[in-house]
């Protein structure tokens, strides 16, 4: 697909959300973008990894998520430093640090809620697993429309952090579940 289908596309999609986005709704977008944040993935996953491995007596869940997730986060950093792309011009209604693309907070969503899913409720429904999938999308949409992320950097972080998640289940790290 061409840069410039990509870009407008980017571009409509910042004014559709620029446009759109009411004063009421800033909180609680807030509030769902902390889903993909470093220290909610860090802080869950670890009591997450930690309990499971008491609970069977293992390591292995707790260093099946640190594998998931400081791979995720070294690999969307990496390409971060390649890219260096900027941000869209704002209001940025959330935090950020760095370059734009891809989105660090869809990429760690993507790969870290089914990943904790399978490690600490391995029996889960498929409902459940679902909601553990929707992480990725729904913590990408909020970056969208808090004006921090362009959609194309949000759809590079849901490919990151499902890739990754896939690769760690290739290799039988994560278990399937």
């Amino acid at each position: 697909m061409p840069s410039a289908t990509i870009d407008a596309w980017d571009q409509r999609t910042q004014l559709w959300a620029r446009t759109g986005l009411g004063a009421g709704s800033i909180a609680p977008l807030r509030i769902v973008t902390q889903l993909g944040s470093t220290e909610v993935i860090v802080a869950t996953a670890t009591a997450v990894g930690l309990g499971a491995a008491v609970w069977r007596r293992s390591w292995r869940p707790a260093v099946a998520l640190a594998v998931t997730i400081g791979g995720q986060n070294l690999a969307f950093n990496l390409v971060k430093r390649i890219a260096r792309r900027t941000r869209p011009p704002g209001p940025h209604h959330a935090s950020w640090a760095g370059a734009s693309f891809p989105s660090g907070h869809t990429a760690a969503a993507a790969s870290a809620w089914p990943a904790m899913l399978a490690v600490g409720a391995p029996g889960a429904g498929a409902a459940t697993k679902a909601a553990s999938y929707a992480a990725g999308p729904a913590v990408g949409a909020t970056r969208v429309l808090l004006g921090v992320h362009w959609l194309s950097d949000v759809i590079a972080g849901l490919a990151l952090g499902w890739g990754w998640l896939a690769l760690t289940r290739r290799l039988r790290i994560v278990p399937a579940n």
